[in-house]
């Protein structure tokens, strides 16, 4: 009967493929003096050792379609079965193993470790993108045997390294460990060039066969088109596709022998690089990044890319110091990186502000890089929206709390703070933005009781301005009396007779129907302004002592030194006028000054201090350090005299109480700061150092 099925059918049906076993064992599991075999299809087949070409024991058999089981065997010299191939040694278990050849496949390669049930394969198969006579003649026994007739199912093949005999110019790799690709060769490409490119692409190939195909002719300066249409030089198929543990050393091989390492400059998304980084694939980038493989690293935006996959690089295995390690790397290539404006018109700075280094230590490395390389004013660079640095920092999501707490540590010690009052484009300062973050944000719900959140307590403590982030005493205090008012009726609400009580009470009453809504911009107000009430309560009190005792320890470290004779010969010593002595203490003692983004208030607290540390030093030198701190007869200094009150006299933590004082009461916040005075406005305006 004849056959009338078209010939790439009955090819298919009828052909045995090519499946080249490896197996990867250790000198405990094969020692010395025994060999390896396969049993396969009834079949016993010898393996052949490793060797410089292939790291594993392997032996290529001509396997018909469909599903077989095999096994590996220890033998002796003889090829006498020694013992089977156990799981576990104490268990006993013998592993069987079995595969699955498909008909369309031309060469089928699978990868076993000695004791584990684990399995690699690869497959390869003509693209049906080529015509119909290409794709029937992939499967002709001259293709894929070098010969007239198919060798008798479950046959050993005497060369594993050569076949299939021929190689179509567009292949699809499929694998049971990542997705299929498929390669497209030039016209030209001759067929040891294919082998490399397939072997790379199947994870199998090592750094001797590399080798040895490249001596042979293979031609390493061309590429490869992927299915997606990007073009891949053969170091970029090393880095997107090799997945085996000789990744590294082919990749090497490669290299030393001159191969390019990207086929199209122009290219960005399929330059090897940036493969690399989205891949995670951090042992080939660092071997890519070493100087003598001149590898070209500017316009492809490779660190806000590590910056971004920076996330999902923790989770690939890179730790905080090799990522930084890289960092360096890629900019001691070139500089010009590290200010590189990527798609999102964001610099590497702001990437890696937003998606910190889990280690602290790492992450103010980073940042003191970044400053040391491009100077100061790199911590204050916007992005396209007018976003800075700092603004990403604060807005970061990262689990590491460290390590955003560094970054935002550092960038203030380099700077940050000049900018902290200055809006983007959408005239929103940081301050007013990251309140409105957390009232939008779920884990931020709104409550009667705002609390504190530390953000916008740091921001206020570093210089963040109410007044630039569009918040006014007069806009608080109206706040306060509405959520007063709101109080005030939900505790009516809560009356049986809530029209009677109100009457009785003698509240204004409000229909439901036409109360208004509390606007949802209130919200960040209210942040601000609770923050703002604890920096004037706790956080201003403390710093302003804490800044004066900074300012005066150097003329309290001095004063005893300064205060010694100064030998002029051995039997004369001369001691330093008190006015000399006053002179220096006042050039070697810095002038205190806060941070504090509204005024009058900021001046007033520092002009306040710096009177008080010029006052101090001098009593210090003068009259020693009791006349300032007091002691048992001793009252602690008060410098300020005030006009109009004869003898009134006054220490700084009183003019620091009236400040706050006239502060709290300007935006309407609750004073907890305790302290016995009244008179604020009086005091401060006649105040003066006596």
């Amino acid at each position: 009967m004849t056959d009338n099925r078209p010939l790439a059918v009955r090819l298919l049906q009828t052909h045995t493929v090519p499946v080249v076993f490896k197996l990867v064992a250790s000198p405990e599991d094969v020692k010395d003096g025994e060999s390896v075999s396969l049993l396969v299809g009834g079949k016993t087949h010898r393996m052949a050792p490793p060797s410089p070409t292939c790291d594993a024991w392997r032996v290529c058999v001509a396997i018909p379609p469909g599903d077989h089981r095999y096994q590996y065997v220890v033998t002796d010299r003889h090829g006498l079965v020694k013992r089977y191939e156990q799981q576990m040694k104490k268990a006993r278990i013998i592993i069987e193993r079995s595969i699955s050849s498909e008909h369309s496949d031309i060469l089928l390669t699978v990868m076993d470790t000695f004791g584990s049930c684990m399995c690699h394969w690869a497959s390869v198969t003509p693209t049906q993108q080529e015509s119909e006579v290409s794709f029937t003649c992939s499967f002709t026994p001259s293709a894929l045997f070098g010969s007239s007739q198919p060798p008798p199912p479950f046959t050993a093949l005497p060369d594993p390294d050569a076949l299939p005999a021929s190689l179509p110019n567009a292949a699809t790799i499929h694998t049971n460990f990542r997705n299929a690709v498929t390669l497209q060769f030039g016209a030209g490409a001759c067929h040891l060039t294919k082998r490399l490119a397939i072997g790379i692409a199947c994870g199998t190939i090592n750094e001797g066969a590399a080798r040895s195909l490249i001596e042979q002719g293979a031609n390493i300066k061309g590429g490869v088109k992927e299915s997606h249409g990007g073009d891949l030089s053969l170091v970029g198929l090393v880095v997107a596709y090799h997945t085996g543990s000789s990744a590294g050393k082919v990749l090497r091989a490669l290299l030393d022998a001159g191969a390019q390492i990207d086929e199209s400059p122009d290219d960005a998304e399929h330059r090897s690089l940036r493969v690399a980084i989205r891949e995670g694939r951090w042992a080939l980038l660092e071997i890519l990044l070493e100087p003598q493989y001149k590898a070209a690293v500017n316009g492809m935006q490779l660190l806000s890319e590590l910056g971004v996959e920076g996330k999902g690089g923790r989770e690939k295995g890179l730790p905080p110091a090799a990522h930084l390690r890289i960092v360096k790397k890629i900019a001691e290539r070139d500089p010009s990186v590290l200010t590189e404006v990527d798609s999102n018109g964001k610099q590497p700075i702001h990437r890696y502000c937003e998606h910190p280094l889990t280690s602290a230590k790492c992450q103010q490395r980073l940042i003191d890089y970044f400053v040391k390389v491009c100077g100061h004013d790199i911590v204050n660079a916007p992005d396209s929206d007018g976003r800075r640095p700092l603004w990403a920092a604060y807005f970061s999501t990262h689990l590491s709390r460290t390590g955003r707490k560094e970054t935002i540590h550092r960038l203030y010690h380099f700077g940050a703070a000049k900018h902290i009052n200055t809006p983007d484009s959408s005239q929103r300062t940081l301050l007013w933005d990251l309140a409105r973050e957390m009232t939008d944000d779920e884990e931020y719900e709104p409550s009667d009781a705002v609390r504190v959140e530390p953000d916008l307590l740091d921001l206020l403590t570093h210089g963040a301005s109410l007044t630039a982030a569009g918040v006014t005493p007069q806009r608080a205090i109206r706040e306060a009396k509405d959520e007063q008012r709101r109080q005030q009726r939900e505790t009516c609400d809560r009356c049986e007779s809530l029209e009677g009580r109100l009457f009785d009470l003698g509240y204004e009453y409000w229909d439901s129907d036409d109360e208004e809504e509390v606007d949802d911009a209130d919200w960040p107000m209210r942040r601000i302004v609770k923050a703002y009430g604890t920096l004037l309560n706790r956080k201003i009190p403390r710093r302003s002592i804490r800044a004066i005792n900074t300012a005066l320890q150097p003329s309290r470290s001095i004063v005893a030194s300064l205060a010694q004779p100064i030998p002029i010969s051995e039997t004369t010593h001369v001691t330093l006028p008190p006015e000399i002595q006053t002179t220096i203490a006042s050039l070697l003692t810095p002038s205190p000054s806060l941070p504090i983004g509204e005024n009058p208030f900021g001046t007033r607290i520092n002009r306040a201090m710096q009177q008080y540390v010029t006052a101090a030093s001098r009593s210090i030198i003068q009259h020693g350090n009791v006349h300032v701190v007091g002691g048992p007869g001793q009252p602690p200094l008060r410098p300020f005299a005030i006009g109009g009150e004869t003898g009134r006299r006054m220490g700084i933590c009183e003019v620091i109480f009236r400040v706050v004082r006239m502060e709290t009461l300007r935006w309407g916040i609750n004073l907890t700061l305790k302290h016995g005075m009244d008179n604020d406005e009086q005091i401060i305006r006649t105040m003066r150092v006596a």
